[in-house]
Parts: C-alpha cells; sequence; structure tokens
C-alpha cells in the first residue's frame, strides 16, 4: 500500500506529460480542474474511477487515511521511448557535503549524508521520516529544482486558498545531492514530453545516482 494518497493538482499534469501516459492515482481535485483532468493523457484512478485500488485506514484521520494499492491500479501502460530521468556515473566537479535544508512556507526538509547507507536520511520538520514498513526513508538522489510558480489560474484549494501552480517546462537552476556531494548546475525540459535533464555550471551531464530520488520544486 502506498498513501496517504491526496488530492490532484495542475502542476501534476505538465510533470507528469514526461511519462508518456501514466497511472495517476489521486483522491479527488478542485471542481474547476475535474474538466483539465479527464481531458489530460493520464489515467485517472482516483476513487472514483479506480474504486477497488483504494480504501480508508479507519484507524488514521481523515483525510490523511486514504491509501492505494498499486498491483489494483489499471495496468498496461507503456513507458516513454526515453526515460525521463537519466542515471549514471558523478562527475568530478561535486562538493563533499553532510547536509542540506529545503524550506517551505509548511514544511521544511533535512537531507543527511550517511556513508555507511550511502543514501541521504530525510527528515521532515525536525523529525527523522519513518515509512510504516520500510523505517527511514532514504535518497540515493536529491534534486532542488528551481522553478516558475505562478497563482494566475484561479483553481481553489479546500481552505479557498488560490493553488500555485508549478511550471517544469523550461530551464532553470539545480542543485543535485548525491554520493555524499552536492553540484550545482541547470536543469532542462524543452517541451512538455521531452525528459529533464541536469547539467553542471560546466555543462557536464550530470546525471543521478541508481535509487530511490527526490525531486523538491523550489520558487526560483
Amino acid at each position: 500500500m502506498v498513501g496517504p494518497v491526496r488530492s490532484a493538482r495542475l502542476t501534476d499534469l505538465e510533470l507528469l506529460a514526461e511519462y508518456d501516459r501514466p497511472v495517476l492515482a489521486y483522491s479527488g481535485a478542485a471542481p474547476e480542474l475535474l474538466p483539465t483532468l479527464h481531458a489530460a493523457d493520464v489515467v485517472n484512478a482516483s476513487p472514483a474511477e479506480a474504486a477497488s485500488a483504494h480504501y480508508r485506514d479507519r484507524a488514521r484521520a481523515a483525510p490523511h487515511n486514504l491509501y492505494v494499492r498499486p498491483a489494483r491500479l489499471p495496468g498496461d501502460i507503456e513507458g516513454p521511448a526515453v526515460a525521463p530521468l537519466r542515471f549514471g556515473p558523478a562527475p568530478v566537479t561535486g562538493v563533499v557535503t553532510a547536509t542540506h535544508r529545503v524550506e517551505y512556507q509548511a514544511a521544511r526538509f533535512a537531507f543527511t549524508w550517511s556513508e555507511s547507507e550511502g543514501r541521504w536520511l530525510v527528515s521532515m520538520n525536525g523529525t527523522p521520516l519513518v515509512s510504516t514498513d520500510t523505517g527511514r526513508v532514504r535518497a540515493a538522489t536529491v534534486v532542488c529544482q528551481r522553478v516558475e510558480v505562478t497563482t494566475s489560474e484561479l483553481i481553489e484549494d479546500g481552505r479557498s486558498t488560490v493553488s500555485p501552480v508549478a511550471r517544469t517546462v523550461g530551464n532553470g537552476q539545480a542543485v543535485v545531492l548525491r554520493d555524499g556531494q552536492w553540484f550545482t548546475g541547470n536543469w532542462s525540459r524543452p517541451a512538455a514530453q521531452s525528459p529533464t535533464t541536469f547539467h553542471t555550471a560546466d555543462g557536464q551531464e550530470l546525471p543521478l545516482a541508481s535509487g530511490p530520488v527526490w525531486v523538491l520544486l523550489t520558487p526560483a
């Protein structure tokens, strides 16, 4: 099981376009967004379309108690011809670093390198982030991707707050953490169906380390 499953955002559709036609599991969406979701090139898998894949954990408080069983989601979906992210050896321009922090208005994340595990240990709001089945959450690569964030789309969340939209097509600055090192550089994605590529400041290709990847979209 995976969760908690939360609502869909307009940001999701542009971001997922590089995965060809993926399955999107979500709890629901703002009424203004539903027509766009249903017209998008994704397989909609909310509880309305894939009821058997979702369930509520009554031991948890709503709305953070909706989970999905991935094996019950629609199958036979083909991925893109070119992988959206590239993995490979690191350039030699990295700077050794032990910890990196990213702050949003509503949450703080910290990534601490564990040499023995070869992973970045993830903390949220000052507390280690723990999975119910695998323990401490770890990442092989952490990408901090600076993007344009707009509020021009008048789509509101449940609190009547305009939902921001992160633009992931284009280019901008990025920080990549891998192998206990920090790399500064740039990201590029010329079209919605194009993969996102990363390069160092001097133009070298900057692939990701094999393993789990965290991508944090931060306002430019």
